[in-house]
């Protein structure tokens, strides 16, 4: 028998949350602390604490939500392999695009679940990716699997922003000037510049219609904007 079936059946399946919403990772804890096989040993909001709470912790199963303040999930799922080989990555993500689930699954993920999903699914998603199978949200399966549909290259690469990085796209798309965005954020000019040149690069984009454009049609602003 493979050893990820063994783990999955003689012991409780150790699971960390990272997310930077404590009222959200106190939502799937309550949840999944109603299950005797789910042990949650671990939490982290932020990329900085995620890798060296899943060094420390070495848990089977690593919930990731992917708009994280400081990085964007996916850019962890590399390190988590080297860190703790054993676990596997489930991301739980508003994120509802078959391409960023399809970009998820080639970096190492193992299984994709919306936040919109039913409660049954995370627990469906930890037991099946402990039995060595991938699980992706019944609403995205059927795009997932296609893997002949038309990508969206802007779309995807909205996806790679972190949150903060979308809050910045959301003010540029408005017009805002960088001391506009800093003075809103309360973060300074540099910073925002900063933001401002990750953003355009992610999305390989030079034209500053280009993305209001992609904010128009995303609904990030209204059409009627631009």
């Amino acid at each position: 028998m493979a050893p990820e079936d063994e783990g999955s059946r003689g012991k409780r399946v150790r699971v960390v949350i990272i997310d930077d919403h404590p009222v959200f990772r106190t939502g799937v804890r309550s949840i999944l602390d109603r299950n005797p096989s789910v042990d949650i040993v671990g939490e982290a909001g932020s990329c900085a604490t995620a890798l060296a709470t899943v060094e420390q912790l070495q848990p089977d199963i690593i919930l990731l939500d992917l708009s994280l303040p400081d990085c964007n999930g996916l850019d962890l799922t590399q390190d988590f392999a080297r860190v703790s080989s054993k676990s596997r990555v489930v991301v739980l993500s508003m994120k509802t695009r078959a391409e960023t689930a399809r970009r998820a699954f080639a970096l190492g993920v193992r299984g994709y679940v919306t936040k919109d999903s039913a409660a049954s699914h995370l627990y469906k998603a930890i037991m099946a990716v402990m039995e060595g199978q991938e699980y992706v949200s019944e609403d995205l399966a059927p795009d997932v699997h296609n893997h002949d549909r038309q990508a969206d290259p802007l779309e995807y690469g909205y996806d790679l922003l972190t949150s903060r990085e979308q809050e910045v796209f959301r003010l540029i798309a408005e017009g805002k000037t960088s001391k506009q965005i800093a003075a809103r954020l309360e973060i300074t000019p540099k910073t925002a510049d900063s933001h401002r040149s990750n953003i355009y690069r992610k999305l390989q984009i030079s034209d500053p219609m280009e993305l209001v454009r992609l904010a128009a049609r995303m609904n990030v602003i209204e059409p009627d904007r631009w």
